[in-house]
């Protein structure tokens, strides 16, 4: 049988359930924190990524409107 002393020792040694509720309890706290920050690292590529493909289309929209205006002006100049 388990004597006082023995017991006293084993409450040393393993932890308690409220603790070890609250070690899951932080633990998931820093997961979320990780999450959070991943996301926003992630969500600040995207946007860059979304800007730099948005001004090349506007780019390519103008470009296209200048090459047609000028193979008209040429297309005028040969004839």
């Amino acid at each position: 049988m388990l004597s006082n002393d023995d017991i006293k020792k084993l409450k040393t040694i393993f932890a308690t359930k409220s603790e070890l509720n609250d070690s899951i309890r932080k633990l998931e706290n820093k997961i979320e924190s990780s999450n959070e920050r991943w996301h926003s690292k992630i969500f600040d590529l995207v946007d860059g990524l979304a800007k730099e493909i948005h001004d090349g289309r506007e780019s390519r929209a103008i470009f296209s409107y200048r090459i047609e205006d000028l193979d008209k002006r040429v297309k005028v100049l040969e004839e």
